[in-house]
């Protein structure tokens, strides 16, 4: 190798950074003027860097300077590098999460309807007409049956349904299975426990004619078949008669007419017709106390067994406190008792003449605010001053001022004998 080519090696292998090339655009000017002949390119003073360390001079430190500046902007550079990688990466991530959540129906319009709700049809075809019914039941889907003949399936054998397995469908979807009448006489369904709705369009599919039976029945809900004849099972042939019997719910009675009987009575009765009772007590004048008012509901109603009938007990007559009225006019005092509903007897005293009292209630019995029965009688004592010819007259027109023993200012007058 040339000394001078040799002196460029060392010069890049050399161990003190300050005595290596401290730009590419130095080493490139090396190597340039060596192949064009200038192959004294060795280092001139000292011995090399690698033998013995050379003191920096000031040209070496502004080399190293620059290496620093040169340093430094590539590290600008891979921090904006960095920075705009970062930047691409968050925008791909956020595209990502917005494709995600796009695929799980959250937009701006609302869920997309999903598949959650739809149950998936099961296999039944060779299952015993009977058990498929019962697994589409479970399943809560609507059957409807159908019989064809059908050699290959022994009789009363889904050998078909619509749709198919699989199929999902919503819960109440119909199911239509295809049964084989077989080749022999055909057994006949079980519907006990039906609604009578489903009940009949099974046996009309089998070719059969149904009758209806009602029957009471306290527990079974109304509509539901309680029985059949022939029973399940039985061999039939298409056109044979079946009964069902149908529940019409519990047995139902008249509610009886117990007014006036005594309450313990009208319970017992309730209770013996398989009702419960309950009893409000409400005043009356007419009923006596503790007995029978009216029924809720009312006499001659239907009522299944187990309800509630409510009975209206007398409370008696009802109670009214007697209002104050002394000191009012004979009207007024009138007026106010016979608004709390009590009845009045106006007895009369003879004043003196020009007394204050005259006109006016001066007592009352029962006293004021005293609690006696509905329809009583209150008396009140209204006095009265002598008038002409021996006659007492006394205002009952309720006005009030100083003329209320004037003869002439009412349109009421009674009058009793002087001095009486």
């Amino acid at each position: 190798m040339a000394e001078s080519l040799e002196a460029v090696t060392l010069k890049l292998l050399a161990k003190n950074p300050v005595n290596r090339y401290p730009t590419a655009e130095d080493l490139r000017s090396d190597l340039r003027r060596y192949r064009e002949g200038a192959h004294d390119l060795r280092p001139v003073g000292p011995a090399p860097a690698a033998e013995r360390p050379a003191a920096p001079s000031s040209q070496a430190g502004a080399g190293y300077g620059r290496n620093v500046r040169t340093r430094r902007d590539d590290g600008l550079r891979r921090t904006l590098l960095f920075t705009v990688v970062l930047a691409i990466l968050l925008v791909v991530l956020g595209y990502l999460v917005v494709e995600f959540v796009n695929t799980l129906g959250v937009n701006d319009e609302g869920p997309v309807p999903t598949q959650m709700g739809l149950v998936e049809v099961p296999i039944l075809i060779g299952t015993p007409l009977d058990e498929a019914r019962e697994i589409l039941r479970e399943a809560r889907f609507s059957v409807q049956i159908d019989y064809e003949v059908n050699a290959d399936f022994p009789e009363n054998t889904v050998f078909d349904q619509q749709p198919s397995a699989g199929t999902r469908l919503e819960q109440a979807d119909t199911v239509r299975l295809l049964v084989s009448r077989g080749t022999g006489p055909m057994v006949l369904l079980a519907v006990v426990g039906d609604a009578i709705g489903d009940a009949i369009r099974d046996l009309e599919a089998m070719g059969l004619v149904v009758s209806v039976v009602d029957t009471e029945d306290p527990v079974i809900p109304a509509g539901q078949v309680i029985d059949q004849s022939p029973p399940a099972g039985a061999e039939i042939v298409p056109g044979s008669r079946v009964i069902v019997f149908v529940s019409s719910g519990p047995a139902v009675e008249e509610v009886p007419d117990l007014a006036n009987r005594p309450v313990l009575d009208a319970m017992n009765i309730i209770s013996q017709l398989g009702w419960q009772a309950s009893t409000v007590e409400e005043s009356s004048q007419v009923v006596p106390e503790g007995q029978v008012i009216r029924t809720e509901p009312p006499a001659r109603s239907a009522l299944a067994p187990g309800s509630v009938v409510q009975i209206v007990v007398s409370a008696g007559i009802p109670m009214v406190v007697v209002p104050p009225v002394v000191s009012l006019l004979e009207a007024s005092a009138v007026s106010a008792l016979e608004a709390a509903g009590l009845e009045v007897n106006v007895l009369y005293e003879t004043l003196p003449t020009n007394s204050p009292n005259s006109g006016r209630v001066i007592s009352q019995s029962p006293m004021a605010d005293v609690e006696i029965e509905l329809g009583s009688s209150v008396a009140v004592v209204v006095g009265a001053t002598e008038g002409a010819e021996g006659e007492v007259p006394v205002d009952a027109t309720g006005d009030t001022g100083d003329d209320a023993g004037d003869p002439g200012s009412g349109d009421v007058t009674t009058t009793v004998p002087a001095g009486g």
